[in-house]
Formats: C-alpha cells, structure tokens, sequence
C-alpha cells in the first residue's frame, strides 16, 4: 500500500542514511532519540523552512527530515527519522511529494529535541492530537475563506487598504484591493473625461478578468456609489454588499444629490480653483483620522475627479437579489453625511447594521476590528 513521504528540494543537505521506513524491525535502524539538546532560534528556522507537510482524511503522510552535516536539528543519533506527518503541522512550509511503495503500517516513536512533541506507535501522543486539530483548523479555515474586493473612496487608493487587506490575507482570504482611475498610483492617468461610470467599469472589468464569484465587495464613502453600480451589473458574482460609512445611491442619484449645499458649493469652486475638472484632497483631520496617521494620509491623497461627484448613477435594480447586505457607520467623526444612511437602513430588515468608534476612515483607524467585521459579520 503506498503511502506518502515528504521530500527536500533538490539540493537540500543530504546525509547518506538508510531509509527506517523499509525494515521498522531493524533494531540497529531505529530512531534513537538523544535528551538535552534546545533548538536555538536559527536551527528553529532552519527546520521549519525544511520541512514540509501534507495531509488526506484517512491517512498518513510522512515527513522525512534529512539533517545537515553542520546541525543535527532533532538531537537524533540516526541523521534521518520519520515521524507521522501532523506532528509537524506547526512547522509546515512549501514542499514536494513523492510516493512510497510497500511502505510498512508499523510506525517508529520519534523524540523531536526539545520542542515537546513525542510520538508514539499509534499516533495517540497529546502532541499527535493537537497537530491533527491544527489540520482540521486549517481545513475549516480553507472552507471558510472569502474573496473580498475592497473599493476606496474619494482622494484615496488601494493603500489606505493596506492594513485591513493584509490581515484578511493572514486569515486565508482572497483580496482585491483596486485603485479606481485617475487616483493613488493611477493618478497620472487624471483627466476630465473621468466619471462614475468610469469607475464602477474600474471593477466590473476585475470582476470579469479575474473571473470572481460570490465576492464580499466593499465600498468606504464614494466607494458605495461605485458598488452600488457593480452590483447592478454583475449581481451574480456578488454574493455580500458592505457599505463602510458610504453613499447608497437610488437610481438617478449622484454624490452631491447627497451632500449639503455648502458642500456642493465648496468642490465646486475648488475645482475650478485647481484646474476646473479635479478637486484637491482636503486635510485628513476633517475626516477623523487619528493624529498619528494624518501625515501619511495627506501625503497619499490625490485629487478627485469631480464629474464622478456629479455623475447620476443608473441602475435596472438587478442588485436587489443580493441577499446579504451591511452597512457600517463610523461614528467617531462630525458632520458625517451617512448618518441618514444608516437610520434608515436600520429599521429595514433585510439589513445588517453596525456602527464602529472610529474616524470616517475606518480601515487606517481600526484595522483589526474592520478586518473581524468583514471575516465575520458580513
């Protein structure tokens, strides 16, 4: 019966050793542990990076380590030991495989230095069970990740999503973070003929490229004007909609539509103060932004052009079969604009609603919490 054996690459230190997985009855070829050896940090790394880990409901897979001449990593006599596979689990890395024939059913007990892991025949050892619990977490995790497409708003990027994208990252999750056109690293690209449209096209046309289905897609502030139109148009790769402190438009609706006169009045004549089709950032502290991260934010907005704030979105009301929908108020911030958004979308139950104490930017203010909304909540 074959069974599975985990390889170095090739061109990994090699010791010329017997392979214990053919005769398990050779006294002379047992593992014998060796006490008394603490991995030091580096000899930690090393074995970690070298090692790597498969694992298959109903079996077991093996993992051989080959130690170099310089380091005798596990404290072994015998340069090669082999112990079952979700003992190592923690330690996994890239690897390779390859088959074993005629492997025997018989196991060798393994001591692993000092690390705390021994292995007995049966597999039954606490430390076997905890391995084998890290594989079903990491099997869960894998069933359970999403695909977030994460949509800035207005003056920003695809680097103010820096923070929240590499934490869902960490968790297993897919992200796609893109920078909507004529802003952040596409800001040379700035031009009048750049509108709404422009932008919802921005993601619809990743959607389409990168073949997305059932995505979490999250717009911050204009950024829910722009997913309001992405979900018109491709409602069936869209499986959750996250409005974070953000526009929801109705058909025929644009930015200024929903903002005050003042305001209105405000970029327009900014715009036309700058160079009559974009409109300059205005200071991060108007938005809330803690104190320490305001630099970083001013100095990464870029003007906004202003016919996406003047464009009126149209909608055939196709994103009404999206069936989760949240939205997500910041409340650390004043003269916020979504505080009618969310009042109303409270009282309607097909709505999810939650407010978070944070300034209007509420990925760079609180990214672990956002990042646990988004995993969880949404």
């Amino acid at each position: 019966m074959a069974s599975r054996q985990l390889a170095f690459p090739a061109g990994s230190p090699n010791l010329d050793a017997v392979d214990h997985h053919r005769n398990p009855q050779s006294a002379e070829r047992k593992c014998e542990p060796v006490h008394g050896k603490t991995l030091g940090l580096a000899e930690t790394a090393f074995f970690a990076m070298q090692f790597t880990i498969g694992y298959s409901r109903g079996k077991r897979r093996f993992a051989t380590l080959t130690a170099p001449p310089f380091v005798n990593v596990l404290g072994n006599r015998n340069p090669r030991c082999s112990v079952p596979c979700p003992a190592l689990m923690a330690l996994s890395g890239l690897y390779e495989e390859r088959e074993l024939e005629n492997t025997t059913n018989e196991y060798q007990a393994a001591h692993i230095g000092e690390i705390g892991m021994v292995i007995d025949e049966q597999g039954q050892h606490p430390a076997n069970a905890m391995a084998a619990g890290s594989v079903r977490s990491m099997e869960r995790r894998h069933r359970d990740a999403k695909t977030f497409v994460l949509v800035h708003g207005a003056w920003h990027g695809a680097w103010c999503w820096s923070r929240v994208a590499s934490r869902l990252r960490a968790r297993g999750h897919t992200v796609l973070v893109p920078t909507l056109t004529g802003l952040g690293e596409h800001v040379h690209h700035l031009s009048g003929s750049i509108n709404l449209s422009t932008h919802i096209q921005d993601v619809v046309s990743l959607i389409d490229v990168e073949s997305l289905d059932n995505v979490v897609l999250c717009g911050h502030s204009y950024g829910g004007m722009v997913i309001t139109g992405v979900a018109d148009q491709r409602p069936a790769a869209v499986g959750a909609l996250v409005y974070l402190d953000a526009f929801v438009p109705e058909n025929g609706q644009s930015v200024f539509d929903h903002t005050r006169a003042d305001f209105v009045a405000t970029q327009l004549g900014r715009a036309a103060d700058n160079d009559g089709f974009s409109i300059p950032p205005p200071p991060a502290a108007i938005f809330g932004v803690k104190q320490e991260d305001q630099p970083w934010v001013n100095a990464k907005c870029s003007p906004q052009p202003l016919a996406t704030f003047c464009e009126r979105i149209r909608l055939t009301g196709m994103s009404s079969k999206i069936a989760r929908k949240t939205y997500i108020l910041a409340t650390g911030w004043h003269d916020s604009p979504f505080t009618g958004f969310y009042e109303a979308l409270a009282v309607d139950p097909s709505w999810n609603t939650i407010d978070v104490d944070a300034g209007h930017d509420v990925m760079i203010d609180v990214p672990d919490r956002l990042a646990e909304l988004l995993e969880y909540k949404c």
